[in-house]
């Protein structure tokens, strides 16, 4: 049954129709020898995975947990450490792979969003189910965007872990810094970089992919040299980042403001 679902949503031009078409109107331009086609359906997969986690966190975790995942080169729990995820292939079952090694981990994330239209308010149950298992699954709190730094800097001194998504444009984020990213000069957050290795905490880059055959996650730690200082461990995060989406364009959900990370003056703060 899974498999059939996962097939018509592959298949089945409607589905994520506006996700597919920002993706079509970039790939092109920065990947021109991807199959597009094959990017689309594996787009689609991604985004109904991606729908359908909080539903299988919450009814059916341990199976899942159990079953659906193979991960590759754990972080170890003896040192402080930030997990560098981005918004490429699935990263919703690091926070339970990390805390099952005994130790909780902290995700930074935006406060629950309340509800501003009907559209909103028919989807807040959903939404609310998303975040509190995000909340849940790491075994400990969300670490809001507000004052985060300070808090980040406060786990990593007891060596504790963080994740943290970066690659957000300059528009949606306040301080951004510039890095090579396919070819060009893009911008990023590099804060929780400076952060880690403030406290000499390890970084990793963490991605996770679906094997289409199995409908399993197939979670992979790669770390990052952190003693070469912030912008050299940025551009490796980067260069990780460009190498990943290359390898499978349609897991990278970013493509629908993807030319927002090379436009300077859209960030509030640069530097």
């Amino acid at each position: 049954m899974r498999q059939r679902i996962a097939h018509r949503i592959q298949h089945g031009r409607h589905y994520y129709f506006a996700e597919t078409q920002a993706l079509r109107a970039h790939l092109n331009r920065y990947l021109p020898e991807a199959d597009v086609e094959s990017a689309c359906q594996e787009l689609r997969l991604v985004w109904l995975i991606d729908r359908s986690d909080p539903f299988c966190s919450f009814f059916r975790f341990s199976n899942s947990f159990k079953n659906d995942l193979v991960c590759h080169a754990l972080p170890p729990i003896d040192q402080a450490c930030l997990v560098l995820s981005a918004h490429r292939g699935n990263g919703w079952w690091v926070l339970p792979l990390l805390n099952n090694q005994g130790q909780p981990v902290h995700l930074v994330s935006a406060p629950l969003p309340r509800p501003k239209n009907l559209r909103e308010f028919l989807y807040y149950p959903y939404t609310f189910l998303r975040w509190h298992q995000m909340n849940s699954l790491g075994g400990a709190p969300i670490i809001p965007m507000r004052g985060a730094s300070q808090k980040m800097r406060e786990v990593f001194r007891n060596n504790g872990r963080v994740i943290a998504t970066i690659d957000i444009p300059p528009v949606l984020a306040k301080h951004c810094s510039p890095v090579t990213f396919f070819g060009q000069t893009a911008y990023m957050p590099r804060q929780a970089i400076d952060n880690a290795i403030a406290e000499e905490a390890k970084l990793f880059f963490s991605t996770g992919d679906l094997n289409p055959q199995t409908l399993k996650q197939e979670i992979k730690f790669t770390e990052i040299d952190a003693t070469q200082g912030a912008q050299i461990a940025f551009q490796h995060y980067a260069h990780l980042l460009e190498l990943a989406i290359k390898a499978r364009p349609g897991a990278w959900h970013a493509w629908g403001h993807v030319d927002l990370f090379f436009q300077k003056d859209s960030a509030p703060t640069v530097g």
